[in-house]
C-alpha cells in the first residue's frame, strides 16, 4: 500500500468515525496477568509480530514507545511515510485509538491483546501471505497458553490456514478456527473480546464480520467468563451492534455474522428473559433484510424459541407467564412507521406456538388468547400499518390455533369489519382469513369458488402495463362487489354488535374522509339489516348525506337507506313519512342524478307504500309520470316496471286507473323494448276491467313493434285512439286522467317548449333528442279524436279559458289543430322514418274513424301552404309534398284533384330548380302519384312533365334517375291517343340523335355535353319507355326499332330492349309474335347473366314493374280529361265533414315504393326457380335442353314466309359478339322445327369445323358441334346428310374429328354402316408423322371407337396402327404419354402377342426409370396385360412396384393384388402388419441432397395445360368450400346447382375418356379386397410375398446390385445421373427392409456387399483426392503470383521460377514481335490442365455421392431392423464409427446422424449395445483430449456425436463431461467449432438435461457442489470485445429465459389446477 492509499484510508476513517458509545455499546476495565513462564515466549512473540507489522506500523503503540519521545516518534513516522512500499503490508488500525475501552496495568499484557486484535483484523487482508502469517501468529500465541493445541488439532488447523489462504468462505473459516483455539484463550478472552468489540462500528464490513465471527466463538468457548465475570455485557454489546450497521455504512453483508452469533450463543443468554426478548425484537426489527439474512434470522429465532421452551417445559408456573412475555414482545414489534419490522411476525408467532406445543394441535392456549385480545387498540388504530400488524397476528394465531374463533366469536366481528378496511393489505388479509375459516358455511364457500380473481397464470414476461390499466377499473369493481358479498355473508353469521355501535358509525360519517365514509356506510348497511328496527338517528345521518358530499357518497347513502327498507315496517307513521319526504325529494328534484333515481325506483317496490296517505301516493304517481320523459332508457323502464308491480297494492280504484293512464300516456316511448313492456303491462292490468275492449288494439301495437314495422305503427296508434273514442263511456276513468291539464300541459311543454305558436322550428336549433324519448304520435291522435284544446296562449292580457276558441287567426288555427302541432317539428327532421311517421300522423289526425274533419284539414293545409312549402329548409318542403301526395292517394272526392292541380306546378318547380336530391325525389314521387291517380286530367300537361323529367336523366344521384325513369315510363303509358305518335317519334329521334351524334345532337343542350355513361343511360330509359307505349299499331315499328339494340355490346341496353320487346310483343298477331320470339331467342343463351335472367322472368309469366303498378293503383273515379277549376279551400269550406269508406282510409300510408317491391320480389322468386338453368354456362351441352324447352313454350313452327326472315336475323347475329354463339344453337333448334332449312344450316355449322382449334375459335367450334349434335339427335333421317356434310372435305381437320367423336353414339345407333369408311379415312392421319401428335391420338381414338361396331379385320387394322404409332417414338417419356393416352383402348381390346410383348418390354424399362412420372404411368399399362404374365415375371413387376420409394406408386402397385384370383393365390388376407419404419430413413437422403445442391436433371418444359375443372365443380364439392360457407353461415341450398357435374366441352381431348364396358362381376369382392389392402402398407405385403418366393426375391436384389455396379463401373462422368443412383438405392433399401427377418444369413451377405462397395468407393475417393491435390500443387493456381504461398522444397521453388519465366517470355514476345505464340501455348497448357482437373473432380464427386447413398442404405438397415443379431449390429456400428476418420465432411455428417439414429432405436432394448455406446462416447472423449489440435473440422462431428449420444444415454456423469468439453470449445481457434459447441449446449438443454438449466441459473441454491457455472462463462466471453460469437450466446440466453418462463407458467397452471381440484 503506497502513501496515497494510506492518506486516503486515514481520511476515510475519520469521515466515517462512529464510536461504540454512539450506538450504546459499553466499555469495561479489564486486567489480567501473564504467568512468569509465559512472559518470555510472549515477549519473543511480540518481537516477531512487531517485525510483521514492520515500518508500516512504525513501532507505534509498541515496546519502542518506552524509549522514544514524541518528537523522535514523529520524525520516524515522517521518514517512513516518505518511503514507497511495493510489497503488501499488514494494516495497523489507528481506528482503535478512537475506541479507548481497555486499560492495562502492564504494557506486555496490553501489547499482547492489542497485537492479537490487530492480527485477527488482518485476517481480512487482500494479500494471502499477510492472512497466512497473521493466522500463524495467532495460533502461535494460542500455543503459548496451551502447548497441546497444535498436536491435538493439527489437521483442523491446517485446513483452516489453507482456506484462509484461498479466502474461501472466510467467515465460516474464522468461526471454525476460533472454535478450536477459543478455549486456549480463556485468560485473555475477555480482553480479546473487548478489543474486538471496537470493530463493531468499523467501516470495512469484511473486518467487522471477521471480528464478530472470532469473538462469537471466544464467548461461546468461555461462557463462565462472560456470564459471571462480564455480567452478560458482551451479549448486550452484541445486541446493540445490530443497530450499528445501518449507521456505519449503506451495505452490511457482515450483519449475518452477528445474527449467526446469536444463534450460536442462544444457550448462554436465553436464561436472561429481558435480554432474550430484546434480542428477539432486535432481530425482527432489522431493516432491509436480505434473503440469506431472513433465513439466518429464522434459524436463530427457532433456536431461541427452542431454548426458551427447554427452560420452561418442566415448570408449568413459568410457562404461561414467559409465553405471554414473548407474545407481548411480538406485539411491541407492531409500529406505525416501518413495515420491515413485520416481515417475520407471522412466521415467528406460528413457529413459537408450534415449538411450545409439540406433537399436538393447539386446543387451548390462554397466553395466545390473551395476546389476541390485547390487540384491541391495534385492530382499530388509525395507522394502517398498525392495523395490518394486528391482522397479521390474528392470521398467524388462527393458523396455529383455529379453535380460537369458535371460542371467541367476537373475533368474527373484527374479521368481518376488516373486510372493508381502506388499506388494501389489511382488507386482503382479512379476506383471506374469512375465506379460510368459514368453509363450514356452504353459501360462503360457493361464493368464494364463483369469484374470479386475477390469477398469476394470466401474467407473463410480456406483461403490458397499458392493458392492465384498461382492465384495472373492471377488476376493481369486481373485487369491490365480491367484498360486499363477503361482508354481507360474514355479518349474517357473525354475532350482533351493539346498537350504539351502529349509531357511532352514523355519527362520524360527516367527519371522516370519503373513503372511510364509504366503509362505514357499508357496515351500517349490513349490520343494520340484522337489527329488528332502525334507529331514526341513523336515518337522519344518512339523509343528511343525500344532499351533501360527493356523488359517490350520495349514491352509497341512498343504497344504505334502501337496503334498510324492510326495517321501515316497524317504524311509526311520522318517521315513515319523514323518510318518504326525503326520498320523494330525490325523485322530484334530483332527476339529473340518474344512478340514484334508478336505484330508488327499483327499491320502491319494497317500500311500505300502503302505509302512506293518499296524497303522498297521488304525488308519487305524478312524479312517476314526469319520469316517463326522462332521457335515461333504464329509468323509464324501471318506472314501467314499478307501475306494473304497484298496481295491485293500491287500495283505491282511482289510483289503479292512474297507473293505467300513465302507461297509456307512455305507450309512445321511442325505445322499442320499453314500448313492448308497456303494452304487456296494459294487457295484463286491463284484464277483467272495463278497459278489456282495448286489449286487441294494444296487442296490434305490440305485434307491430315486435315486427319493427314502424310505418304501420301509426295505423295501430290510430286504431287504438279510435277504439278509445268509440268506447269513451267505458274509458272515462282513463280519459279524465289523460285529459287532465297536468298531463296535457306536460306533453305540450315537452314537445313544444320555447317554440313559437305560428312559426316552424329551425331544425338546426331545435332539440330533436326529446323525440327519441317519447314520440308525439299516439298522444296527437288521441287528443285530436277528443278535440282536446291546447294550453291557453301565453298572453298576459288574454284571460280566455283554454276551451274557448281565441279570436285571432293564429289563435284559431292553434286551437283547431290542437296537439297536432306537436308533430310539426318532426316534419323538419332529416330522419326519413320519423318524418314520414309525423306526416302520416298529421293526416290521420284529420279523421274521426272514417269521417274527415274539413276544418282540421283546412287548417293543416293552410299551415303547409303558408309555412312548410315556403320554408327555407328542404325537409319541411318535402314533408309538405309528402302530405299532399298521401292525400291524393286517398282519392278524396274533388279535394284530391284540386290539390293535384294546385301543387303540380310547385312540384315541377322543385324538380327543376332545387339542388336537394331528396326534394327532387319527393317531387318525382308527387308527379308519379298524380299521373297514376289522374292520368286523364294530367294528359294536357304530360308534354311539359316529360321535358322536365328528361332533365333528371343526367342527375348525379342514382335514386333520382331511377325515379325519373319510372315516371318517364308512366308518361308514355298514359299519353293520350292523339299524342302517341308524337311521343313515339320523340323517343326515336332522341335515341338516333344520341347514337349518331351529329350536328343536330350538338344543338340539343342536354345531348351535346353528355358523357358516355349518361348517353347510355338516356338510351336505356328511352328504350324502356318505348316498351310502355300502349298502341297496337305502333307495336310492330317499336319492336323493329328495338331489335337493333339486342345486339348491343352493353348488356344493360340488351336487357332493357328485350324487356320492352316482351311488353310490346303481346300486342302483335300470333304469326308476328312467333317471328319476333324466334329472333330474340338467342338472348336466352346470352353471355350476360342479367339478360338471361330477364328472359327467364318472361318465361315465368312475371309482369314487369309498370304493368303491375297500373294494375294495382287504379285512377280516381273523378278523373276526366279536363282539370277542375275549384280550389281545395273552397271545397273544404263547403261542408264540415266528409264520410269515406274504410277502403279509402286504408290507403293512408300506401307507398308506391312498396308496390314496386312486389314485382321485385316476384322476379326474385322467378330467379330462384330458374337458378338451375342460370347457373349453367350458356354454350354447353347441358344448356341446350333449356333452349329447346323455351322454344317449345313460346315459339313453334312458323309459316314458310317467315322462315327466311328468321334465318336472316339469326345469321346476322353471327357477326355480333354477344349473340354469336347463342345464334348457332337457336339455328339448330329452329331447323328442328323446319326441316327445309336443315341442309343450309348444317352446311353453315360444318364450315365452322375447319377452323384451327385455338382459344379464339374454341367457343365457335363448341357451339357448332353442340348445334350439329342437336340437329342429328332430332332427325335420324337427316343424320346421314349431316355426316356427309361434315366429312365431305378430303382434308381431315381437328374440328371434324371432334365432331365425329361427339356424334359417336348416334353413329353407333343410327348409322353403323358408315364406320369402316370413316376408319379408312382417319387411319392415314395416325401413321402420318407430319401431323400433330394430339391430332393423331384423337384420330386413333375415333378409329378405335368406330372399330367396336366393325368386324375383326378393322379392329386388327386399328391395332396395327397403334403399334406403328408407338414405335415411331424413341423417348421413354413420349412413349409413356402415348401408352397412358391409350389406356382405355388397351383395356378394352383383346391384345395380340406383338403388342403384348411391346407393352411388357416398355413396362420393364419404364419401371426401372428414375423419373417417377414415367413409373407412375406404367401402372395403368401394366394392368392391361398382367394377367397374361407367368408367375416369375408377375412377381418381378409386383416386387418393384411395392418397393418403389414413391408412396403413390407403391400404393397403386399394391392394388394390383386386389384381383380376387391373385388375392387368394398369395394369401394376402394372412399378411402380418409391419411398421413402415424405413420411411423415416428419408432423412439420410435429405442429408445427401443438402451436401450436393447441383441439379443434374433437365429443366422441365413448361407448357400450358388444359383446365380440368372448367366450371369449378371440384371446388364447389370440396371440403374447403363447405368449411368456408359454414363459417359465414351460408346455406348449402345456394350451391345445390353449382355442385352439379356438367358435361365436358366437346373439344376436350380423348386421353382420359374411357370406353363403355360391362361392370365386373367380382366388383363387390374386389372392393372388399381393396379395403383390406388399404389397411396394409406396401412393405408388409412385400415381406409376405418375399417369404413365399425367396429365390425370386434374391434374384431381384442381386439384379439390383448388378445394376448399381454397372452404374459405378461403366457410366462416365458425363452420363452419371445422381437421381438414377438415388432411385436404385431407394429401391434396394425397401427391398432389404422387406426381406429383413426372412433369411438373416442372406441379409448379412447383402450388408457385407454394401461394406465392400462403401470401402472401395471411399478408397477410390481418397486416392482421387490425393491425386488432385498433388496436381493442384503443381498447377498455375497453387503458385499464383498474387498468392502468398510458403515454399517448402527446392522442387517447388524451381517450378515457380519456371512458370514465371514462361509467363515473362510470353509477355516479351507480344511486346517485341506482336505475336502470341508462346502465350497461346501457355494458355493451351492451362486449359488442358483445367479439363483434366474437371473430369477427375467429377469422378471424385461421383464416388463420394454413390458411397453416401450406400452408407444411407447401410445405416437405414441397422437403424430400423429388429431382426439382426447383436453381433452383426455391433460390427455394423463399429464399421460406421471407423468411417468418422474420413476426410469428407458430408460423409462424416451422414455417419454421425446414422450412429445417433441407431443408438436411439437400440440402446434401451439391448444391454450389450448400451455398453458399446458407452465405450464409443469414452473413446471419442479420449480422442478430443489427446488430438484436439490436429482434428480440425472433425471436431465438429465428434462434438455433435458425443452430445447426441450423451443425451440419449441420459447418464449424469457423461452429461457432465460432455458439457465441460463443449464449454472448453467455446474458446476454440476455429469459429465454426465455437458456434457448434454453443448451439450444442442449447440442444442439450432442449433435450431436458437439467444441468444446463442449473448451470445457466444465477441462483446459487440451484447449484450443487460439482455443477458447472455456464452463466459465468457466458459473462466472461460477452465482456471480451474480441469474441465474435456473441449472437449465438445471446440466442442461448434467450432460449434459457423463455424456458424459465415456460417452467414458471407450467408451475402456476399446475398450482391453479390443484387449487381448483381442492
Amino acid at each position: 500500500m503506497n502513501k496515497t492509499d494510506k492518506n486516503n484510508n486515514a481520511k476515510l476513517a475519520k469521515a466515517s468515525k462512529v464510536t461504540n458509545e454512539d450506538v450504546g455499546i459499553k466499555s469495561r476495565s479489564i486486567a489480567f496477568t501473564l504467568k512468569s513462564e509465559e512472559r518470555l515466549p510472549i515477549t519473543e512473540w511480540l518481537k516477531e509480530v512487531q517485525k510483521f507489522f514492520g515500518i508500516r506500523t512504525a513501532i507505534t503503540n509498541s515496546l519502542m514507545s518506552l524509549y522514544q519521545n514524541n518528537e523522535a516518534e514523529n520524525e520516524i513516522l515522517t521518514k517512513l511515510d516518505n518511503v514507497e512500499m511495493d510489497i503488501p503490508q499488514p494494516i495497523y488500525f489507528s481506528y482503535l485509538d478512537y475506541q479507548d475501552n481497555q486499560i492495562f496495568d502492564d504494557m506486555i499484557e496490553g501489547l499482547t491483546v492489542k497485537f492479537a486484535v490487530h492480527l485477527i483484523a488482518n485476517l481480512s487482508h487482500y494479500s494471502e501471505n499477510i492472512r497466512v502469517q497473521a493466522t500463524n501468529y495467532i495460533i502461535e500465541l494460542t500455543s503459548i497458553f496451551d502447548s497441546n493445541l497444535l498436536s491435538s488439532n493439527k489437521k483442523v488447523l491446517e485446513n483452516c490456514i489453507l482456506n484462509i489462504q484461498i479466502n474461501d468462505d472466510v467467515f465460516k473459516v474464522i468461526s471454525k478456527l476460533f472454535q478450536v483455539i477459543g478455549p486456549s484463550l480463556n485468560r485473555i478472552s475477555l480482553a480479546l473480546v473487548s478489543g474486538l468489540e471496537c470493530f463493531y462500528t468499523y467501516i470495512d464490513p469484511l473486518v467487522r464480520g471477521i471480528c464478530i465471527s472470532a469473538l462469537t466463538q471466544i464467548i461461546n468457548s468461555n461462557e463462565k467468563v462472560f456470564i459471571k465475570d462480564d455480567n452478560m455485557l458482551s451479549f448486550w454489546n452484541l445486541k446493540f451492534s445490530l443497530g450499528a450497521f445501518a449507521k456505519v455504512s449503506n451495505s452490511y453483508p457482515d450483519r449475518i455474522c452477528s445474527i449467526h452469533a446469536f444463534n450460536i450463543l442462544s444457550k448462554l443468554y436465553t436464561k436472561d428473559l429481558k435480554l432474550t426478548l430484546n434480542i428477539i425484537q432486535e432481530l425482527m426489527k432489522l431493516e432491509k433484510k436480505s434473503r440469506k439474512e431472513i433465513q439466518e434470522i429464522k434459524s436463530t429465532l427457532k433456536k431461541i424459541f427452542s431454548d426458551i421452551y427447554d427452560t420452561i417445559k418442566d415448570d408449568k408456573s413459568k410457562y404461561d407467564s414467559i409465553c405471554s412475555s414473548v407474545y407481548e414482545s411480538f406485539k411491541n414489534i407492531i409500529v406505525a412507521n416501518n413495515e420491515d419490522f413485520l416481515d417475520l411476525l407471522s412466521w415467528s408467532i406460528e413457529e413459537f406456538t408450534k415449538i411450545c406445543n409439540p406433537n399436538k394441535k393447539v386446543k387451548e392456549s390462554p397466553s395466545l388468547t390473551n395476546f389476541v385480545n390485547s390487540l384491541s387498540y391495534q385492530f382499530n388504530a388509525v395507522q394502517p400499518l398498525v392495523r395490518y400488524g394486528a391482522a397479521v397476528c390474528l392470521y398467524s394465531t388462527l393458523n396455529v390455533f383455529p379453535r380460537l374463533l369458535p371460542l371467541n366469536p367476537d373475533l368474527l366481528v373484527i374479521i368481518v369489519n376488516g373486510l372493508v378496511d381502506n388499506d388494501c393489505y389489511c382488507s386482503s388479509l382479512y379476506k383471506h382469513i374469512f375465506q379460510t375459516h368459514t368453509k363450514l358455511y356452504p353459501n360462503i364457500t360457493k361464493l368464494v369458488e364463483e369469484y374470479k380473481v386475477l390469477e398469476s397464470s394470466k401474467l407473463n414476461y410480456d406483461y403490458d402495463i397499458e392493458d392492465d390499466e384498461k382492465n384495472y377499473e373492471t377488476d376493481r369493481l369486481d373485487n369491490d362487489n365480491y367484498i360486499e358479498k363477503l361482508l354481507k355473508a360474514g355479518i349474517s353469521i357473525a354475532p350482533n354488535i351493539s346498537k350504539n355501535q351502529i349509531i357511532k358509525y352514523a355519527n362520524i360519517l360527516e367527519f371522516v374522509s370519503m373513503k372511510e365514509c364509504m366503509k362505514f356506510l357499508s357496515l351500517i348497511k349490513y349490520w343494520g339489516q340484522k337489527e329488528k328496527k332502525v334507529d331514526i338517528y341513523v336515518i337522519q345521518a344518512l339523509i343528511s348525506l343525500l344532499t351533501n358530499g360527493k356523488e359517490e357518497v350520495q349514491e352509497k347513502s341512498l343504497e344504505v337507506i334502501l337496503a334498510l327498507i324492510p326495517l321501515f315496517n316497524n317504524t311509526n307513521e311520522k318517521e315513515l313519512l319523514f323518510i318518504w319526504s326525503h326520498l320523494r325529494n330525490i325523485l322530484k328534484d334530483h332527476q339529473d342524478k340518474e344512478k340514484m333515481i334508478l336505484t330508488l325506483i327499483n327499491a320502491l317496490m319494497d317500500f311500505p307504500l300502503q302505509r302512506l296517505p293518499d296524497e303522498s301516493l297521488i304525488d308519487l304517481l305524478k312524479i312517476q309520470f314526469t319520469l316517463i320523459f326522462h332521457k335515461n332508457v333504464s329509468i323509464r323502464a324501471a318506472v314501467y316496471e314499478f307501475l306494473n308491480f304497484s298496481y295491485d297494492i293500491w287500495k283505491s280504484q282511482d289510483l289503479k286507473f292512474n297507473v293505467i293512464s300513465i302507461l297509456y300516456a307512455a305507450i309512445g316511448d321511442f325505445n322499442r323494448e320499453n314500448a313492448i313492456k308497456i303494452c304487456d303491462s296494459i294487457i295484463k292490468l286491463s284484464y277483467n276491467t272495463v278497459l278489456q275492449e282495448l286489449v286487441p288494439n294494444v296487442k296490434e301495437i305490440k305485434d307491430t313493434l315486435e315486427k319493427k314495422l314502424l310505418e304501420d305503427l301509426i295505423k295501430a296508434y290510430d286504431n287504438l285512439a279510435n277504439a278509445i273514442h268509440i268506447n269513451q263511456n267505458n274509458c272515462k276513468n282513463i280519459t279524465n286522467i289523460l285529459f287532465d291539464d297536468y298531463f296535457t300541459d306536460k306533453f305540450w311543454d315537452f314537445f313544444l317548449e320555447n317554440c313559437s305558436d305560428d312559426q316552424l322550428v329551425k331544425p338546426d336549433e331545435y332539440n330533436y333528442s326529446k323525440f327519441f324519448i317519447q314520440t308525439p304520435f299516439f298522444i296527437s291522435l288521441l287528443y285530436s279524436k277528443f278535440s282536446v284544446p291546447p294550453p291557453a296562449l301565453n298572453d298576459v292580457s288574454n284571460n280566455t279559458p283554454r276551451d274557448v276558441m281565441p279570436t285571432s287567426i293564429i289563435g284559431k288555427r292553434r286551437f283547431i289543430l290542437g296537439y297536432i302541432i306537436c308533430n310539426f317539428p318532426l316534419t323538419g327532421i332529416s330522419d326519413k322514418f320519423l318524418r314520414r311517421m309525423a306526416c302520416l300522423t298529421l293526416i290521420r289526425c284529420c279523421f274521426r274513424q272514417i269521417v274527415l274533419k274539413h276544418k282540421i284539414l283546412l287548417r293543416l293545409m293552410e299551415f303547409i301552404k303558408e309555412k312548410m312549402l315556403v320554408s327555407k329548409f328542404w325537409t319541411y318542403k318535402l314533408s309538405g309534398l309528402d302530405i299532399i301526395r298521401q292525400l291524393i292517394i286517398i282519392k278524396l272526392p274533388l279535394i284530391s284533384q284540386c290539390m293535384m292541380a294546385q301543387f303540380l306546378d310547385y312540384s315541377l318547380d322543385c324538380l327543376q330548380n332545387s339542388p336537394i336530391d331528396q326534394l327532387k325525389q319527393g317531387a318525382l314521387l308527387f308527379i308519379e302519384t298524380s299521373i297514376l291517380i289522374f292520368p286523364k286530367a294530367i294528359g294536357p300537361r304530360l308534354q311539359d312533365i316529360r321535358d322536365s323529367i328528361r332533365l333528371m336523366f343526367v342527375d348525379d344521384n342514382p335514386r333520382t334517375t331511377e325515379l325519373a325513369s319510372r315516371v318517364y315510363n308512366l308518361i308514355f303509358s298514359y299519353c293520350p291517343e292523339s299524342q302517341m305518335d308524337d311521343f313515339y317519334k320523340y323517343l326515336i329521334t332522341e335515341i338516333d340523335l344520341i347514337n349518331k351524334k351529329g350536328v343536330e345532337a350538338m344543338s340539343d343542350p342536354l345531348i351535346s355535353n353528355l358523357s358516355k355513361e349518361e348517353s347510355e343511360r338516356i338510351v336505356i330509359y328511352s328504350i324502356s319507355a318505348l316498351g310502355c307505349i300502349p298502341n297496337k299499331l305502333l307495336s310492330g315499328p317499336i319492336i323493329r326499332e328495338l331489335l337493333k339494340y339486342i345486339t348491343s355490346d352493353n348488356y344493360k341496353i340488351r336487357s332493357e330492349a328485350l324487356k320492352s320487346i316482351f311488353m310490346q310483343v303481346e300486342r302483335l298477331s300470333s304469326a308476328e309474335r312467333l317471328t319476333i320470339l324466334w329472333i330474340v331467342l338467342p338472348l336466352l343463351a346470352d353471355e350476360n347473366f342479367t339478360v338471361r335472367k330477364t328472359f327467364n322472368i318472361y318465361l315465368k309469366n312475371v309482369q314487369f314493374s309498370v304493368e303491375l303498378l297500373q294494375n294495382i293503383i287504379l285512377p280516381h273515379k273523378e278523373d276526366s280529361p279536363s282539370l277542375t277549376s275549384k280550389t281545395y279551400e273552397s271545397v273544404l269550406a263547403e261542408a264540415e265533414t266528409l264520410v269515406l269508406s274504410q277502403k279509402d282510409i286504408s290507403e293512408i300510408g300506401n307507398d308506391i315504393d312498396k308496390i314496386y317491391e312486389k314485382p321485385i320480389m316476384r322476379q326474385l322468386i322467378a330467379e330462384q326457380e330458374c337458378e338451375e338453368s342460370l347457373s349453367i354456362p350458356p354454350i354447353s351441352m347441358d344448356y341446350m335442353p333449356y333452349i329447346k324447352a323455351a322454344a317449345k313454350k313460346i315459339c313453334g313452327k312458323v309459316s314458310n314466309q317467315k322462315i327466311g326472315e328468321i334465318i336472316y336475323f339469326l345469321l346476322s347475329f353471327l357477326h355480333t359478339k354477344p349473340l354469336k354463339y347463342a345464334s348457332y344453337l337457336v339455328l339448330s333448334e329452329f331447323c328442328c322445327y323446319h326441316d327445309e332449312s336443315i341442309s343450309q344450316i348444317s352446311k353453315v355449322l360444318s364450315d365452322l369445323l375447319y377452323q384451327e382449334v385455338c382459344m379464339e375459335n374454341r367457343k365457335t367450334m363448341e357451339a357448332a358441334i353442340i348445334s350439329l349434335y342437336n340437329l342429328s339427335e332430332y332427325s335420324p333421317i337427316a343424320f346421314k346428310q349431316i355426316i356427309n356434310t361434315i366429312t365431305s372435305s378430303n382434308e381431315k381437320c381437328d374440328g371434324e374429328i371432334f365432331a365425329i367423336y361427339n356424334l359417336m353414339n348416334l353413329i353407333k345407333e343410327n348409322l353403323p354402316s358408315i364406320a369402316p369408311e370413316l376408319i379408312n379415312s382417319y387411319l392415314p392421319l395416325v401413321i402420318n408423322k407430319r401431323q400433330p401428335i394430339q391430332k393423331r391420338i384423337n384420330a386413333l381414338f375415333v378409329c378405335a371407337e368406330l372399330s367396336t361396331v366393325c368386324s375383326d379385320t378393322e379392329s386388327a387394322t386399328v391395332m396395327k396402327a397403334i403399334i406403328t404409332f408407338i414405335n415411331s417414338f424413341q423417348s421413354s417419356r413420349e412413349k409413356m404419354k402415348i401408352f397412358s393416352s391409350f389406356e382405355s383402348i388397351l383395356n378394352y381390346f383383346k391384345l395380340n402377342n406383338e403388342i403384348r410383348l411391346l407393352l411388357i418390354e416398355n413396362a420393364r424399362d419404364n419401371l426401372m426409370n428414375y423419373d417417377e412420372e414415367i413409373r407412375d404411368n406404367s401402372i395403368s399399362i401394366f394392368k392391361s396385360f398382367y394377367k397374361s404374365l407367368n408367375e416369375s415375371d408377375l412377381l418381378w413387376f409386383t416386387f418393384h412396384y411395392l418397393a418403389d420409394p414413391v408412396d403413390t406408386i407403391s400404393e397403386k402397385g399394391k392394388m394390383i393384388l386386389a384381383d380376387e384370383e391373385l388375392y387368394r393365390k398369395y394369401n394376402i388376407y394372412s399378411v402380418t402388419y409391419i411398421d413402415e419404419k424405413v420411411k423415416n430413413s428419408n432423412k439420410f437422403f435429405d442429408i445427401i441432397k443438402n451436401e450436393d445442391d447441383t441439379n443434374d436433371d433437365e429443366c422441365p418444359v413448361i407448357a400450358p395445360f388444359a383446365n380440368e375443372d372448367e366450371y369449378n365443380y371440384n371446388y364447389y364439392n370440396s371440403d374447403a368450400r363447405k368449411a368456408l360457407t359454414q363459417k359465414y353461415g351460408l346455406p348449402e341450398s345456394l350451391f345445390i346447382y353449382k355442385c352439379r357435374k356438367l358435361t365436358k366441352s366437346p373439344l376436350d381431348n380423348f386421353d382420359k375418356k374411357t370406353f363403355s364396358k360391362s361392370e365386373n362381376e367380382n366388383g363387390t369382392i374386389k372392393n372388399k379386397n381393396i379395403e383390406e389392402l388399404n389397411n396394409l402398407n406396401s412393405i408388409s405385403v412385400l415381406h409376405h410375398l418375399m417369404k413365399q418366393f425367396p429365390s425370386i426375391s434374391s434374384n431381384v436384389i442381386n439384379e439390383l446390385f448388378e445394376n448399381i455396379d454397372k452404374i459405378i463401373n461403366y457410366s462416365s462422368t458425363d452420363t452419371f445421373n445422381k437421381n438414377e443412383i438415388s432411385f436404385c438405392f431407394s429401391l434396394l433399401e425397401n427391398l432389404l427392409c422387406a426381406i429383413d427377418g426372412i433369411n438373416n444369413d442372406l441379409t448379412n451377405e447383402y450388408m457385407k456387399k454394401l461394406q465392400v462397395l462403401i470401402n472401395a468407393l471411399l478408397k477410390k475417393a481418397d486416392d482421387l483426392r490425393k491425386h488432385l491435390f498433388t496436381k493442384i500443387e503443381k498447377s498455375l493456381y497453387f503458385f499464383n503470383d498474387y498468392i502468398d504461398v510458403p515454399i517448402i522444397s527446392s522442387e517447388q521453388f524451381n517450378l515457380i521460377e519456371e512458370i514465371k519465366k514462361e509467363s515473362q517470355e510470353a509477355t516479351l514476345e507480344i511486346l517485341k514481335t506482336g505475336k502470341a505464340t508462346k502465350l497461346n501455348h501457355f494458355e493451351n497448357t492451362k486449359n488442358e490442365f483445367d479439363s483434366i482437373l474437371e473430369n477427375e473432380s467429377e469422378e471424385l464427386r461421383k464416388s463420394v455421392t454413390i458411397s453416401m447413398f450406400a452408407l444411407a442404405i447401410y445405416g437405414s438397415y441397422y437403424t430400423f431392423s429388429n431382426d439382426c443379431n447383436m453381433n452383426n449390429l455391433i460390427l455394423g456400428y463399429r464399421f460406421l464409427y471407423n468411417i468418422l476418420k474420413n476426410e469428407h465432411r458430408g460423409v462424416r455428417n451422414l455417419v454421425t446422424n446414422m450412429l445417433v439414429s441407431i443408438t436411439k432405436n437400440h440402446y434401451k432394448v439391448k444391454d450389450e449395445f448400451m455398453h458399446e455406446t458407452m465405450v464409443t462416447i469414452k473413446n471419442l472423449i479420449k480422442i478430443l483430449e489427446k488430438d484436439d489440435d490436429v482434428l480440425y473440422y472433425r471436431k465438429i462431428d465428434i462434438l455433435n456425436l458425443i452430445c447426441n449420444l450423451s443425451c440419449i444415454i441420459n447418464d449424469k456423469s457423461i452429461e457432465h463431461d460432455t458439457i465441460k468439453i463443449l464449454l472448453n470449445h467455446w474458446r476454440d481457434l476455429n469459429d465454426e467449432t465455437r458456434i457448434v459447441s454453443i448451439n450444442l449446449i442449447k440442444f442439450m438443454g432442449e433435450c431436458g438435461v437439467t444441468e444446463i438449466i442449473n448451470g445457466l441459473s444465477t441462483d446459487k441454491n440451484d447449484k450443487s457442489e460439482n455443477s458447472i457455472n455456464i452463466m459465468v462463462e457466458i459473462a466472461s466471453l460477452m465482456s471480451n470485445p474480441e469474441y465474435t460469437e456473441k449472437a449465438e450466446l445471446n440466442e442461448l440466453l434467450n432460449w434459457y429465459f423463455e424456458k424459465i418462463k415456460e417452467i414458471k407458467i407450467t408451475k402456476t397452471e399446475s398450482k391453479s389446477k390443484n387449487l381448483n381440484q381442492t
